[in-house]
Formats: C-alpha cells, sequence, structure tokens
C-alpha cells in the first residue's frame, strides 16, 4: 500500500499538490529553478543527495538504526527506479543502476540487522561521487553543486579546534540539517515515503531531545528550540502514520524554524567556507 502511495505521488508531482504546498514553502539553494535543466532529474538527485546525507549521519555518528537504513534504502531504490523509466533515453543515468542495486542490498542487510548495511551506505555515496567528481560528469553537474553539505567535511570541521565549538553539539546540529533537508527535498519532489519520513522525523527528535537534555547551547533560547523541534517532530511522525498529506505543512514548517536563525545562502553562521549553506558549527 505504501508504495503505490509513493508512486501515486510521483505522479501527481507538479500537478495539484505543488499549489497546496509552495505557497508556505521556504526557498533554498538549488531548487532546480535553471530553467535549462531536467527538473524531474534535479529534483531526484536533490533528494537522493539528501537520502545519502542521512545515511553519512548514520555513519559518522555511529547510529545504526536498521530500520532507518532499511526506509533509506528502500527510498532511495524506488526513486531511482522512477527516474530510469521516466529518463530512459538519458545515457548518463545508467549509473544508477549500480545505486539501485547497492539500495537494494543495504534494504536487505538492515532488515537482517547485518552491519554490512553500513557498507552497502558508503558505496552508494562513493558511486555517487565517482561520477560527479570527475573532470567533466556526465551529467554536467559536479558533486557539490547537487548540494554543498557532505558529511566528510562536516566531521572534519566540527572535530577542528575552534574557540567556543563543541563538537558534539556542531555534528548533532548538521544530523538535524540532514532531516530538515530531507523533509525539504522530498516536499520540491513530491515523493513521500511515509516510512521514511517517519524515520526521519524519529532521528529528528531523538537528535533534538538528547541536546535538550543534556544543556547544550544553541542560539538564545536553546530550550525553547529544542522543545519546538521535538514536538515538530512527534506531530510529523503521528500524521505519517495515518499517512495524512498534511505532514507537508508540518515539514515545511519545521524547515522554517531552523532557517528563521540560520540563513538560506551560506552568509550566517560562525564560518562560510563556501562549502556551507547552513552553518551551526558554535
Amino acid at each position: 500500500m505504501k508504495k503505490l502511495i509513493t508512486a501515486t505521488l510521483f505522479v501527481l508531482s507538479g500537478l495539484f499538490l505543488m499549489g497546496a504546498v509552495n505557497d508556505q514553502m521556504p526557498t533554498m539553494p538549488f531548487d532546480c529553478a535553471d530553467p535549462f535543466r531536467d527538473t524531474l532529474v534535479c529534483k531526484t538527485m536533490r533528494h537522493l543527495r539528501s537520502n545519502v546525507h542521512l545515511l553519512g549521519e548514520q555513519r559518522d555518528l555511529m547510529r545504526v538504526d536498521f530500520e532507518m537504513l532499511k526506509n533509506l534504502g528502500e527510498d532511495i531504490e524506488s526513486m531511482v527506479s522512477h527516474l530510469l523509466v521516466q529518463r530512459s533515453d538519458s545515457g548518463h543515468l545508467e549509473d544508477l543502476n549500480e545505486v539501485r542495486a547497492l539500495a537494494a542490498q543495504l534494504s536487505e542487510a538492515a532488515l537482517d540487522e547485518r552491519v554490512e548495511a553500513l557498507t552497502y551506505a558508503n558505496n552508494i555515496q562513493s558511486t555517487c561521487q565517482r561520477c560527479h567528481n570527475s573532470a567533466q560528469p556526465s551529467s554536467g553537474h559536479r558533486w557539490d553543486q547537487i548540494y554543498k553539505v557532505n558529511w566528510s567535511m562536516i566531521v572534519e570541521t566540527c572535530n577542528t579546534p575552534a574557540p567556543d565549538r563543541s563538537p558534539y553539539v556542531c555534528k548533532n546540529m548538521f544530523a538535524m540539517l540532514s532531516a530538515v533537508d530531507y523533509f525539504y527535498s522530498a516536499t520540491q519532489l513530491q515523493n513521500f515515503n511515509f516510512a521514511t519520513i517517519i524515520s526521519v522525523a524519529n532521528e529528528l527528535g531523538r537528535v533534538a531531545k538528547d541536546l535538550k537534555d543534556r544543556n547544550m547551547t544553541h542560539g538564545e533560547d536553546s530550550i525553547q528550540l529544542f522543545s519546538e523541534i521535538i514536538q515538530r517532530a512527534e506531530k510529523i511522525e503521528i500524521l505519517s502514520r495515518s499517512e495524512d498529506l498534511e505532514v507537508v505543512q508540518h515539514m515545511n514548517q519545521v524547515t522554517s524554524t531552523c532557517f528563521a536563525c540560520h540563513g538560506m545562502d551560506g552568509t550566517s553562521g560562525s564560518e562560510d567556507n563556501g562549502s556551507i549553506e547552513f552553518s551551526p558549527f558554535n
């Protein structure tokens, strides 16, 4: 039933739901507005990249949430399959067949709760980077042109000593960014895999609750901020369990909550090295 709903929402992409959510949707870089870009390919790759963010978050925070890994694998496999059908004549997408196979292996390993799932997750990322980091990527877009944040850079930056920087807060704030980014790119693509949304909402709430319980400082009123994120994550989970499309509104709201303080153009935060759009390093 869930796969049917996901496929149906793919078909509806750009139709009646767009008018329902765009008025409340925050804007971010890489919105695929370039008239020379294939919008479906761009938005799908953008959402695929957000899935890769979450796989990196699970690895680098040493989180082995097998349910989440399984759902991410199924999400990636579904997205890639749909794109390959819709753009079967696009030669540069052929390498996505390898990503699709790895996603299936990821889901299978996670279902059996085998730690090899993280190996498949790593292989998905390296396969994507292998094509997009080449001197002349077949798609015409390098890895950092799809979305600038990557977990290798995050870990290195968060671990680099700096005044008032907490590596713990830094990495966990980027974990929340990964969840928020998933909500945003899912809304852009109109691809709502409710099982994955539940997993992502749970992870968002877990991180926020952990930071709150540890009295970690972030912003002027950390307790209120983390409490609000926890409440929004819980609401997203509840609506997703009933497959209620009202969840889209709440996904947009949690994105807006984060970007009310953090700029969308890389100009806010304590650092801007040209590779970060959301900079919660302190």
